[in-house]
């Protein structure tokens, strides 16, 4: 599987990379929209995990951009609030599942697919 990360906190990105990285083929950390659609200019994933909450951007105007250019690649949406506005943006959108913060490594593990 590969995956791509976004997140504009190092400490998130180095904390899925440690959970993830020895079960899956590839990671890409990606701390903006732009450097992420660089890398996908590039390369295909199979995974993205994306906060919610970037500094200037958001997660969920992220997925809407995949989206439109007809990306239907499975996302996995962190945030620390999961209230109706969240799931109000995330419902317009395919192929979504939440992951609420704080998390456990078995909470990641599981919302991945990946069975230990």
């Amino acid at each position: 599987m590969k995956i791509l990360l976004l997140d504009d906190d190092d400490e998130i990105l180095d904390l899925f990379n440690a959970i993830l990285n020895p079960h899956v083929i590839s990671i890409f950390k990606a701390k903006t929209q732009q450097a992420a659609f660089n890398y996908l200019k590039l390369k295909s994933v199979d995974l993205f995990i994306v906060d919610i909450m970037l500094e200037n951007e958001s997660g969920t105007d992220f997925i809407r951009k995949l989206r439109n250019i007809g990306n239907k690649t499975k996302c996995i949406v962190c945030s620390s609030l999961m209230d109706s506005e969240i799931e109000d943006q995330t419902n317009s959108l395919e192929n979504i599942q939440l992951l609420k913060k704080p998390f456990s490594k078995k909470d990641i593990l599981n919302i991945v697919g990946i069975k230990i």
